[in-house]
């Protein structure tokens, strides 16, 4: 998932790199360069020779000349053939450091620039061969040995590359550019110490101030987690080199990293605008933070900055993704994570992840769990949060089976996660296991370290069912006082407070309920409605009941029991039988009770017939099977109050881990390939394997480039 390849090219062309002379003396290269070959837009052109072989067009021309007038003069050829290299024309370069090698067979200074016109254009293998062949014919060779460390680094050969490099050292321990090299080479082996100790040499060595080697300093440093000085580092890189954006970019994660916010947003703006082209990666860094600041618009504007300068950018657009998500933008949300996982040949994990959560927030629980499922196959299982997930909505979709592995695995992952837990009590409390669901709890409460109201409310709950009703309202009270709007809690607590006979607190409790939520909680009303009843407040029952009916929809069997049983107590005989008719419709006709109690109004009203007719109905329903309360059961209200879970499911569910910031290429380790006896500074370890979903780099593999 690296950026687009032509891009960074042309980024950077512009850096200015460091390189050792013929005797190992650096110097700056400060003149304009050629464009580099476009088939390799990583490779900047050579950096200029030093004044003994700094040949102008003039001399090209002239080493011409002496060719055609003496073909097989080698001399003649191999400064030809340096003056291709220096000019970009590595093809050129090629044939005529080969005719003087075919002139001159011991030729170690030809087979060097050989190998560097070579490594120019991506035969990687060959250069190897012919740095081998200069080391054949002159084993002390300084620079042939540091040029092969390069190439063998580029052909993924990291221990027999840092060799090389550290035999070019042997031979003289001044050489900057090799202990640079080393540096790099050793910090993608994961030797982080060598490695800084060879930055440090390299700038001790160097003679003059040298940024890339604070700068990459500054990597190690930020590699071995020490941030301060990683800062420092990359300040003192930009102290020497003011314009230099990817130090900038770097000081700007770090910063980040340390959460500097402020500053961190001021470095990546200094890099984009330092930057003579363009910059996606910092303007996604920038994106990114600001998305984690909840600055939802800016991000957005840097988001889209960096795709526009990248357009094959997956990571940008996974990102995008999760600012829509966060905007409440769902189908953006979607189209934008599928555009990400598609530019990343379908293997992006934390996409998945989170192209799941926008589903469940369309309320598309099956393309969800399909999501989840691929995010997980990508991931090897081992992210405990994301079984989370994938337990949430399998729970929704009814799969309650399922739903208990997935938080079994995810406390086989993570043993200390007390949701895990918690969701485990809840589905044992739906299945009626009450012993298990208080143990799961329990330990959820006991690992939370802070406020977990629906632990207690479900706690409360069991503990409701298995009649320790003092204890259940004890956790209902404990709900309450950690989240104030709850008002399943009020209401199970006026249930508790019920069966222990304390009608006032349950009249208190349920009224709350009905007063804050009137067209959201029947349940609540219908209680009430019972409570009052028992008082003898024939006048607020019915109101409530009439409420619970219409904020059931109209359909509420209970409901209609007992209003007509109020009725009945009131007088009103054919409102009784009304509401008791339409009790026993909406059960299907399979209301004993209701049965029961529209005889007695029909034996009053004197239909004797229509009396004799519902008292055998309710006789033959009573013998036929056990009664049927016209109280839900709590096994209908732990089924009530799941589905209120399930409404509240987007905001359970936990979002992919962030993606590590990309990490562009060291400018010293760009391959630009110096003079006689120079060697080309590595690429990182990074650019070498390529980009993945969870470390993406802004590079692709050098070695498939050059390829």
């Amino acid at each position: 998932m690296g950026l687009c390849e032509e891009e960074e090219g042309e980024r950077r062309e512009e850096v200015a790199l460091v390189h050792p002379g013929r005797e190992g003396e650096d110097t700056a290269d400060e003149r304009p360069r050629p464009k580099p070959h476009r088939s390799h837009p990583l490779y900047p052109p050579a950096p200029p020779q030093d004044d003994r072989t700094n040949e102008s067009d003039e001399d090209q021309e002239a080493f011409r000349q002496a060719v055609r007038a003496r073909s097989d003069f080698p001399e003649a050829h191999y400064h030809l053939g340096r003056a291709l290299l220096d000019a970009g024309e590595w093809e050129d370069a090629i044939q005529s450091l080969r005719l003087a090698i075919e002139g001159q067979p011991e030729f170690p200074e030809a087979y060097d620039h050989l190998g560097r016109a070579l490594l120019h254009v991506g035969r990687v293998e060959d250069a190897i061969e012919a740095y081998r062949q200069a080391l054949a014919l002159r084993p002390d060779f300084v620079h042939a040995h540091h040029g092969l460390g390069v190439a063998l680094y580029l052909n993924g050969e990291l221990d027999e590359a840092i060799r090389a490099l550290e035999r070019a050292l042997q031979l003289k321990p001044d050489l900057s550019r090799a202990h640079h090299d080393l540096g790099v080479a050793l910090l993608d082996r994961g030797e982080i110490e060598r490695a800084i100790v060879a930055f440090q040499a390299a700038i001790q060595t160097a003679g003059r101030p040298y940024p890339e080697g604070y700068y990459d300093l500054g990597n190690a440093y930020f590699a071995r987690g020490d941030l301060e000085q990683a800062i420092a580092a990359y300040r003192t890189a930009i102290e020497h080199k003011p314009d230099f954006g990817q130090a900038h970019y770097r000081l700007g994660l770090a910063l980040w990293e340390r959460g500097e916010v402020a500053e961190a947003r001021a470095a990546f703006h200094r890099a984009i605008e330092v930057e003579p082209h363009a910059f996606p990666l910092a303007y996604y860094s920038l994106g990114v933070m600001l998305l984690e600041q909840g600055e939802l618009d800016a991000a957005l504007e840097a988001l889209h900055q960096a795709i526009a300068q990248c357009e094959l950018f997956p990571l940008a657009y996974y990102s995008l993704g999760n600012v829509f998500l966060a905007q409440g933008r769902i189908e953006d949300a979607i189209s934008t994570y599928r555009t990400a996982i598609e530019q990343s040949g379908g293997h992006f994990p934390e996409a998945l992840w989170n192209l799941g959560n926008a589903y469940v927030r369309q309320g598309d629980i099956a393309r969800a769990i399909e999501a989840y499922r691929q995010a997980m196959e990508q991931t090897g299982g081992r992210d405990p949060a994301l079984h989370h997930n994938l337990g949430l909505v399998l729970l929704q979709a009814g799969e309650w089976e399922q739903a208990e592995a997935s938080f079994r695995k995810a406390l086989e992952l993570h043993p200390n996660d007390p949701e895990a837990h918690y969701y485990l009590g809840v589905l044992a409390l739906g299945r009626g296991q009450l012993e298990e669901a208080l143990r799961e709890l329990r330990q959820a409460l006991e690992q939370k370290s802070g406020p977990f109201p629906e632990a207690h409310f479900d706690l409360g709950k069991a503990l409701y069912e298995k009649g320790e009703y003092a204890a259940a309202a004890r956790e209902f009270q404990t709900a309450l006082e950690q989240q104030g709007d709850f008002p399943e809690a009020h209401y199970w607590l006026g249930r508790a407070l019920t069966a222990q006979g304390d009608v006032d607190g349950a009249i208190a409790a349920l009224h709350a309920v009905c007063a804050t939520h009137p067209q959201s909680f029947p349940e609540a009303h219908y209680e009430l409605g019972l409570l009052y009843s028992r008082r003898g407040m024939l006048d607020p029952a019915l109101d409530q009941f009439s409420l619970a009916i219409a904020a059931n929809r109209g359909v509420f069997p209970e409901a209609y029991y007992q209003k007509g049983r109020v009725h009945a107590r009131r007088g009103e005989v054919a409102r009784a039988i009304e509401a008791f008719q339409k009790a026993i419709a909406q059960r299907q006709g399979v209301f004993a009770e209701a049965y029961h109690e529209l005889g007695r109004m029909l034996y009053i009203k004197g239909d004797l017939e229509g009396a004799t007719a519902a008292y055998s109905k309710a006789i033959q329903q009573r013998s036929e099977s056990a009664p049927r309360p016209a109280v839900r059961s709590p096994e209908q209200d732990v089924a009530l109050l799941l589905g209120g879970l399930v409404d509240r499911l987007a905001q359970r569910l936990r979002p992919a881990p962030r993606v590590t910031p990309p990490t562009p290429p060291s400018p010293s380790t760009a391959l630009a390939l110096g003079g006689e006896e120079e060697a080309a500074p590595l690429a990182t370890e990074e650019e070498r394997r390529g980009a993945t979903s969870s470390s993406p780099r802004e590079a692709d593999s050098l070695k498939e480039t050059t390829g």
